[in-house]
């Protein structure tokens, strides 16, 4: 036993006559702290990344619909947007022209309400 100037153990010497008087009791945790925070920080870092790609494409989503938006409203017919049930999602300014205003539009593309003029040209 090695000590320091206190007279504390600082170190312990053990002598063995082979390497086969050491016997493994068991394996230690693959988890250790250093693999778990290397861990963390690589979902940390996934994390940011998906957040920051939602945040780029919510962008581009608005540039796109106002681009859609503004060739919709820019057109001189009337135009209707209907979902796959036939309810109206969206209609421009001109569609209020053609006198009808329906809330929910045939079968599934198989009515259309079209207005090329405006009534009283």
């Amino acid at each position: 036993m090695e000590s320091d100037e206190k007279g504390s153990p600082a170190a312990y010497r053990i002598l063995l006559r082979s390497p086969a008087d050491i016997v493994v009791l068991q394996e230690p945790a693959w988890w250790t702290r250093q693999r778990v925070l290397v861990l963390l920080g690589c979902l940390a870092g996934i994390i940011l990344v998906v957040l920051l790609w939602a945040v780029v494409l919510g962008r581009r989503v608005e540039e796109r619909t106002e681009t859609l938006r503004g060739a919709l409203e820019s057109t001189a017919d009337g135009i209707l947007v209907v979902d796959s049930e036939g309810r109206v999602m969206t209609r421009n300014s001109n569609s209020s022209t053609c006198g009808a205003s329906p809330t929910r539009c045939g079968p599934p593309f198989r009515t259309t309400i079209c207005c090329t003029s405006r009534p009283g040209n």
